[in-house]
């Protein structure tokens, strides 16, 4: 909880900070979006029923997204 009041009390981009604050999570963040993204892609796009790995939030979406795309 103190890294997220930390950041809360950054200073803002204004006149006397001209660049916002890095935050070094956010790097870490897209990072892991790529590789997700690598093993999700091919999930989404096959033609036949995947066998997915994930979380069940990211399963349950996969599978939503191939049933309203693939459907027709």
């Amino acid at each position: 909880m103190r890294a997220l009041s930390a950041r809360r009390s950054s200073p803002r981009p204004g006149k006397d900070n001209p660049s916002p604050p890095i935050d070094s999570f956010d790097q870490w963040g897209v990072e892991l979006g790529k590789v997700l993204a690598v093993a999700i892609v091919p999930e989404l796009e096959s033609a036949t029923e995947p066998e997915v790995g994930h979380v069940s939030a990211t399963n349950a979406l996969i599978r939503h997204y191939r049933y309203r795309t693939l459907k027709d």
